[in-house]
């Protein structure tokens, strides 16, 4: 495998400049996060004929997976505030009666009360500023007893395929702001103490927390890892490099990224939370 050119590189980062990452790249994480998103579905006691919710649905992949599984008598709505999410993810669903999608805020939308059989979400969860208050407008929206469940990533120390990538980077651009770690990043919520607290205090009971821990593929290869890597967390840093920086973050990503490489692609270890917690009953529901 060849390492990627700065002129490719460059050139693979630009198109699709008005979609976020996590849209333009959607098949890639979605590559990347299946056998998580199994590990999800399968804890998440989602049966025919139920109505499931799908929090911060993006692309809508989870939302189709779940509609599968409800089957024609039951519903999946996935939930997004970006508009265009919503608009992508109802494109790729119109075959799945079953499957809808609404543009709202999670955090904050009148949900019907007590209507959820189930609430799901693949790393959807991780955004909400107030996040008691958020989780308990979920738990609101769940029938008593109904099973939230969502995925989001462990402490960052047990997480190569987010330390090494920024490695790489640093050791090739000293003194760089480092990508991918913003407020709000997939980190949020990898204090599994503080994920107890919130949930307790949202009105849920019997929180349990796993850890799941296997490697995400990011690539088919080394240079396709690498333009996933480039189109998402690096971007904005790739597209100001000139090209003597880009051939040397090229080198030191492609050197860190190659020993992970095997016939099947590019699999790097990742520790992930399975969060599941039941919604006790409340007396004040208010959402439609």
């Amino acid at each position: 495998m060849t390492m990627p050119t700065s002129t490719s590189v460059t050139a693979a980062a630009l198109p699709g400049a008005a979609l976020p990452s996590f849209l333009r790249e959607y098949r890639r994480y979605d590559r990347m996060l299946a056998e998580a998103e199994d590990d999800l579905l399968e804890v998440a006691e989602v049966r025919p004929g139920q109505r499931v919710l799908d929090i911060g649905c993006g692309a809508g992949t989870t939302t189709m997976a779940v509609a599968a599984q409800v089957g024609a008598g039951g519903l999946a709505l996935g939930i997004d505030r970006d508009p265009r999410a919503v608009a992508l993810a109802s494109a790729r669903a119109q075959h799945l009666r079953q499957a809808r999608f609404r543009c709202a805020d999670a955090s904050s939308h009148r949900f019907e009360p007590a209507a959820a059989d189930a609430i799901v979400s693949r790393f959807g969860t991780l955004h909400f500023e107030d996040r008691v208050g958020a989780f308990a407008n979920l738990r609101r929206a769940l029938r008593p007893g109904a099973q939230l469940s969502f995925l989001c990533a462990a402490e960052l120390g047990r997480n190569p395929w987010a330390t090494e990538p920024v490695a790489a980077l640093c050791r090739s651009l000293p003194g760089i702001p480092v990508p991918g770690q913003e407020r709000g990043g997939p980190f949020t919520l990898s204090d599994p103490a503080l994920i107890r607290t919130i949930l307790k205090a949202a009105g849920y009971r019997e929180p349990r927390i796993e850890r799941i821990e296997r490697p995400l593929c990011f690539g088919g290869d080394v240079e396709d890892a690498m333009e996933f890597y480039f189109e998402t967390d690096a971007r904005p840093l790739v597209a100001q490099l000139d090209t003597p920086a880009l051939e040397r973050v090229c080198q030191a990503l492609h050197a860190t990224l190659a020993p992970y490489a095997c016939a099947d692609g590019v699999f790097i270890p990742a520790s992930l939370w399975l969060v599941q917690a039941r919604a006790r009953a409340s007396s004040s529901s208010s959402l439609p």
